[in-house]
């Protein structure tokens, strides 16, 4: 009988029968638990990996005193973010993620999957695509992690269930299971004016950025980038509401960036 070996990481992570560390869960091809989304994400899980990022920043506080407005003299902070990233090249340690989640950052630590950590150098970026492409330093081929396929520009489907990789919260390794609920949007946000992005049912935590989101078969066919504020709407919070990259700008983008160009005007995607 054909079994599927599902490792420790993704068997927690899709709530499946705990294991010990270094133990593996065999479960029969023919299981009606291995849907299409466990085969997708067995397939590509291994190749996200998650990203923490110490950046320093200037910073200037205002207060007052009666009626007059002082501010203080500009001074460094130093701020720690985190986020995601999947591998596309294996060979080369090429991790594709977006441009905020690595801006401005002096020190970049990317983890995989096994637990190893790697800096990383950002090779090029497009803050005007909100993408970034990094290599990993010292990094050697794993057999686990695979170049993921891309999926054809513009192959996503209105209602098609797709799924989300990340590190949300900086919890590691997660997926999260939506549908695509539009394409084609466009929108601004913090200066970044994002066109046809796809909106899906999968909320973007924070550390979900970067991830990426994938079709049942394993391809990429964006990158999740944003969720709205919920401020701006007076709420507490938004649910199942999420934008990512599309597949079309990112096929735009990626040569250059493997070119180590910076980009700062957006791809011409309209044909």
């Amino acid at each position: 009988m054909t079994y599927r070996i599902i490792g420790l990481c993704l068997a927690t992570t899709i709530g499946l029968s705990p294991v010990a560390p270094g133990q593996t869960v065999l479960i029969p091809a023919t299981s009606n638990r291995v849907t299409p989304t466990v085969h997708a994400v067995n397939q590509v899980l291994p190749s996200v990996v998650n990203i923490s990022t110490d950046r320093q920043i200037i910073v200037q506080y205002k207060y007052q005193i009666g009626a007059v407005t002082y501010r203080s003299r500009p001074q460094a902070d130093h701020r720690q973010s985190l986020g995601s990233g999947i591998v596309i090249d294996q060979q080369r340690g090429l991790v594709l993620t977006n441009d905020h989640v690595v801006k401005q950052a002096h020190r970049i630590i990317v983890t995989l999957a096994d637990g190893t950590n790697h800096a990383a150098t950002p090779i090029a970026t497009s803050a005007a695509s909100d993408l970034a492409l990094l290599i990993l330093d010292d990094f050697l081929p794993r057999v686990a992690v695979k170049d993921i396929r891309f999926a054809v520009p513009g192959d996503v489907l209105l209602g098609e269930v797709v799924i989300a990789a990340g590190n949300p919260f900086g919890l590691g390794h997660s997926v999260a299971e939506g549908i695509v609920s539009a394409v084609g949007r466009n929108k601004e946000l913090n200066g970044v004016y994002y066109h046809d992005i796809v909106q899906t049912t999968i909320s973007i935590n924070p550390g979900n950025s970067g991830g990426p989101l994938l079709t049942l078969s394993g391809e990429i066919v964006g990158i999740s980038t944003f969720t709205l504020n919920p401020e701006y709407f007076g709420l507490t919070s938004i649910e199942g509401l999420g934008f990512a990259v599309s597949e079309e700008t990112i096929s735009a983008v990626l040569p250059d960036l493997r070119a180590g160009s910076q980009i700062t005007t957006p791809p011409d995607i309209l044909g």
